[in-house]
Parts: structure tokens; C-alpha cells; sequence
């Protein structure tokens, strides 16, 4: 055995990270440890360096052990050049054999200074240097974002290249429209020379968790850093739904450890936002990020987003960035009035009937440079989300996990993995999801029963975009 953890404790003040973890690594073992940020991860890795103290348990290392470590933030001489750098750190002594490894990941003109590279070249750089050390145990702190860190921007424009639309515009909503703006912006000088960096797609089914992050390189002083919302995917709308019983979900965390990324990757200021669950990250996250990250968002959007829980509106992080929040709804707002909205927000017009049809971005009215406001909310999403609230209020914690696990369940019984794929074969997929519903919890066809009583009480011809 190369490492032993024995019932080993980690705490942080009074916060345990480490909790009587045990196991062992041995020669020739391949081991990858999932979680979402905060669980732990990198705690865990500098136990097994010896980096951090235990409060209780053991470790044992065998004896002479050579443990190789590529850290989450490599620190280097930001005035040597890359060639000596490598060959200092490394310690090899066949130059070609860094050189070799550090073509391979794309690190070239190596003479140059350490401070010409960007924050994705230097973690290859400082995984080139890993690699090729010899030892008897190799630690990758966050591999994954070193290979796939999309340091390399694209231009806006570069995205009308023909073989970029297919992975574009696939399975994506507003698809037509997301194009028509795509080419509008392109032809535009203001926002066709836009830098698109650093964009990272997440979607885990077991941690019930859909994350989607871009971040837009203004000018040489301001950034934005958007957050994606939801798309078709079940577990996206699960991720969505969860947020009515527990604080924080996965997307919230990572949209944390997005911005914190960003801030030591980029000099600029930035603003935050995005559409529907991504307001809601952008505004989790700028309540959670570093403090060195904190100061430098200037403003955060929230467009049509949901609020949270009253706890977290009462608390010092929300109070704190409240000020820099710009939220707006559409006229028949569903989503954005959901949870607890204590934020000040702008009402849009929108060209389409109905709430949740009014959730589309692409329906939302401009003149000039700006969208056309409206004094107020229509009195059917003030109903409806006031039901709603109520609702909330009156079950716990408990049976919302039950109620929005019950009613997922029915969907999960078709196998599909997004919305797309039970309409596309709705004909085999309606009869599983209605035998599937006939099985559900009696408590929770009551609570489904309950709901949708209180909502047919009002004439829902009141959701017009035009009603004053």
C-alpha cells in the first residue's frame, strides 16, 4: 500500500471537512473523488501530502514514498520564462522530455515570461511539469478544469462559422431566435470583437445538478460573467424545483466557485447575470464569492429569476450585494415571483399572452436601447405566486422533498434524460408517465389535488400582456 487513511477527522474551527474517512491507495490504483464544491476535495488531497493537521484518526505512507501534486493555483515567477521555470520545477534532467510534454499540451514560444501566459495555460503548464516527475503517487487537484479551461477565447464573431452551429443550436430553446441575434450581433461593431472565454457545461443526474457558465471579455476593463438557466433536461428542472426545500443546490455552489475561478484568472471588474435559474446563481454566487472577488461586480442581473428562501433574504450576504441587483420580470411573471423577491424589480412588456409563455426573453419589447416598462406585475402572477408562497408555507421541508420527488419520479419512468425526448416519442412515453402517476404517494396526488384546487379558483384570462 502506498497511502492508508484510517478513521482520520478534519475540522475547520468548529466545521468538520473530513469526518472518520478511511481507505487505502495502492500501487497501479486509478482514483477519481467527485463532489461538489465545498465538500472537501482539496482537504482531503493535502491530508494525504501531509499538508493539514488531523484532529484525530492515522495515516500511513510507505516508507521513501515520491508523491507528484498539481495544485488547483500554481504559483510562479511571474519574470522567468517558461522553458526555465519548467525545468527548475520539474528537476528532470533530459530537457527534451519537458519540452515534449509541454508541446503536447499547447505551450509554445518558451522563452517567453511566465507572465504572458493566461491562468489556463499556466495550470498546463504546471500539470507539463507534474507529469513528467518521477513518483510514486500522482495527485491532480481539479484535472478536469486544467485540460478543458477554454483559456483560449473566441471572438463573437467567430461563432458564425458554419461548423460551429450544430453543437450550437442543438436541442437548445429559441433556437431560431438565438440565431437571428447571433447574426445581429455579429454585424454589429459594439459586439462583434466580444472575447467568449472559460465556458464550462455540467450535468450530473445523481447530485441532481445542470450548470452552465460563459464568461464575456467587454473591454480591457469590464467582463461578464453570465450564468446559464435551465435547459430541457430533467435533471435540470429537478435542480430547479429542489430549490424549494433546500439552500444551497449544486448550481448555486458551482456558481460560487465559477466566479471565485474567474477573479484569478482576469484583472477586469464584471458584471453578473443570466435568464431564469441563472439570475438566481448569479445572485447566490456574488453573495458567496471570495472577498477579493466580492468588491470588483459592479452590478448583477437577474432576469426573470427566481427569489430564495426568507432565510436567506434576511441574511448579511443578500443585504450586502442587495443594492447591486437589477432584476426585471415580464408583465405575467411565473418564475421570477417564485420564493422570496425583496428585491426591487422592473416590469417588461412582452409581446406574448399567458405566464409562462412570457418567460421567453425573445417576447420582451425594446425601443431604442432599452426595454418598454410597465408600472406593475399583472394581477394574475401576483395570484398566482401569492398561492404559491402560501402553499409553500404551509408544508415543510419534508413534504416538499416529497411532493417534487413523487412528481419527478413519474417523468424519470420513461428513461428519457430531457423534456425533448418524451415529447419526440410521446406516444410510448404518456402511457408510462400516466401508469406511473396512477402509483403515486396518496399524500402526494392530495397535496398536487390541493394546489391546482387553489389555482382554478381564478379566471386565468387575466394573464395578458396588455391588461392594465
Amino acid at each position: 500500500m502506498l497511502v492508508t487513511l484510517n478513521e482520520v477527522t478534519v475540522s475547520y474551527t468548529d466545521k468538520k471537512i473530513l469526518d472518520n474517512v478511511s481507505f487505502s491507495i495502492n500501487d497501479n490504483d486509478k482514483i477519481g473523488i467527485v463532489g461538489i464544491n465545498g465538500t472537501g476535495k482539496s482537504t482531503l488531497l493535502k491530508t494525504i501530502l501531509g499538508e493539514v493537521d488531523i484532529q484525530s484518526g492515522e495515516i500511513f505512507r510507505k516508507s521513501g514514498i515520491k508523491i507528484a501534486y498539481l495544485p488547483q493555483q500554481p504559483k510562479f515567477d511571474e519574470n522567468a520564462s517558461i522553458i526555465d521555470t519548467a525545468l527548475k520545477e520539474s528537476k528532470v534532467d533530459n530537457e527534451y522530455e519537458i519540452k515534449a510534454m509541454l508541446s503536447k499540451l499547447g505551450i509554445d514560444n518558451l522563452d517567453s515570461k511566465i507572465s504572458t501566459l493566461s491562468g489556463g495555460e499556466k495550470r498546463r503548464l504546471a500539470l507539463a511539469i507534474t507529469l513528467v516527475k518521477q513518483c510514486d503517487l500522482l495527485i491532480l487537484d481539479e484535472l478536469i478544469g486544467t485540460i478543458d479551461s477554454n483559456s483560449d477565447s473566441i471572438l463573437l464573431k467567430d461563432l458564425l462559422k458554419a461548423e460551429f452551429f450544430p453543437k450550437m443550436f442543438k436541442d437548445i430553446a429559441y433556437a431560431e431566435q438565438t440565431k437571428d441575434l447571433l447574426f445581429n450581433l455579429c454585424s454589429n461593431p459594439r459586439f462583434r470583437n466580444i472575447k467568449i472565454n472559460y465556458h464550462i457545461s455540467k450535468t450530473d443526474p445523481i447530485f441532481e445538478k445542470q450548470f452552465s457558465a460563459t464568461t464575456f471579455i467587454l473591454n480591457e476593463n469590464l467582463a461578464y460573467i453570465a450564468f446559464r438557466g435551465t435547459d430541457y433536461s430533467i435533471v435540470g428542472w429537478k435542480e430547479d424545483f429542489n430549490m424549494a426545500f433546500t439552500i444551497p443546490v449544486p448550481s448555486q455552489l458551482e456558481g460560487v466557485g465559477y466566479i471565485n475561478k474567474i477573479s484569478k484568472l482576469i484583472p477586469h471588474d464584471f458584471y453578473v447575470g443570466g435568464h431564469s435559474k441563472g439570475g438566481n446563481i448569479a445572485v447566490y454566487a456574488s453573495m458567496h464569492c471570495d472577498f477579493e472577488a466580492s468588491p470588483r461586480i459592479k452590478k448583477i442581473f437577474s432576469h426573470d429569476g427566481p427569489g430564495f428562501r426568507e432565510e436567506v433574504i434576511k441574511s448579511d450576504a443578500f443585504i450586502k450585494i442587495q443594492d447591486k441587483i437589477s432584476k426585471t420580470l415580464p408583465y405575467s411573471s411565473l418564475i421570477g415571483m417564485l420564493l422570496e423577491n425583496h428585491e426591487d424589480y422592473h416590469v417588461i412588456k412582452s409581446n406574448k399572452i399567458g405566464g409562462i409563455g412570457q418567460h421567453d426573453p425573445f417576447s420582451w419589447e425594446i425601443k431604442d436601447s432599452d426595454f418598454v416598462y410597465l408600472e406593475k406585475i399583472s394581477h394574475g402572477s401576483k395570484y398566482t405566486c401569492d398561492t404559491l408562497h402560501q402553499w409553500l408555507k404551509d408544508i415543510d421541508d419534508k413534504k416538499r422533498k416529497l411532493f417534487i420527488d413523487g412528481l419527478f419520479d413519474i417523468f424519470t419512468c420513461t428513461k428519457s434524460e430531457s423534456f425533448i425526448e418524451i415529447f419526440h416519442d410521446w406516444k410510448k412515453n404518456l402511457p408510462l408517465i400516466w401508469d406511473s402517476a396512477k402509483h403515486v404517494d396518496k399524500e402526494i396526488k392530495t397535496m398536487i389535488f390541493e394546489l391546482f384546487k387553489e389555482l382554478s379558483t381564478f379566471n386565468f384570462k387575466t394573464f395578458t400582456y396588455n391588461d392594465k
